[in-house]
């Protein structure tokens, strides 16, 4: 499914031609992204990231404690201020240059997007979280916030945003913690408040 939608295509130009970039201007000195060996259109190789004792947190570990809020907060600020860099010294936004491999993945007409919104709306209803009004508003609600957020209308920064932070796509060590983002399939061209906001409430 991820190569025929071309998923899993848009996260191997991003690591080719976004990412190998950002590489350049940070010098990977700041490691807050997996090394890449081999880039293929079915088939990406990174470094084990377990060799350097990162890990992903334990599904019993639901909780962030401050440090790892910290450590993730500071590889998104690295990995922001790459796209910053980037736009200055090139003279030109992302989201012109790169329009093309940054399209949506998880909204408009994607099917398993919408049937997943139908199951939370159907649960929500059945266990009386909301009324029948409230649910018949559920689209328009959610639709209208996503526009609001890609029409960025205070004015934040934008940069190549993750946009898809959760456990499973956060790696730690454990003394010191540092964090490596992982999975860039949904990343879009956005304010950077929605990392930032995401990283918040994960």
């Amino acid at each position: 499914m991820l190569i025929n939608s071309g998923i899993f295509l848009k996260e191997v130009r991003i690591y080719k031609e976004i990412l190998s970039a950002f590489s350049e201007i940070d010098g990977n000195r700041d490691f807050w992204r997996p090394t890449t060996y081999l880039l293929r259109d079915d088939l990406l190789v990174f470094d084990d990231l377990t060799l350097k004792n990162y890990k992903i947190l334990d599904d019993n570990q639901h909780d962030l404690c401050k440090k790892h809020i910290e450590a993730i907060l500071k590889s998104f600020a690295s990995f922001h201020a790459c796209s910053i860099i980037f736009e200055k010294n090139e003279k030109i936004s992302i989201d012109e240059k790169f329009h093309e491999i940054l399209f949506e993945t998880s909204v408009d007409d994607i099917p398993w997007f919408h049937s997943g919104l139908e199951v939370i709306r159907q649960v929500a209803l059945k266990n009386a979280l909301i009324s029948e009004s409230e649910a018949e508003d559920f689209y328009e609600c959610l639709f209208n916030t996503i526009k609001i957020m890609e029409s960025n209308p205070f004015h934040i920064p934008s940069v190549l945003c993750h946009r898809d932070i959760w456990k499973n796509n956060l790696m730690f060590t454990s003394n010191p913690i540092d964090c490596v983002i992982i999975d860039y399939q949904t990343a879009r061209y956005l304010p950077l408040s929605v990392d930032v906001c995401m990283v918040i409430f994960c």
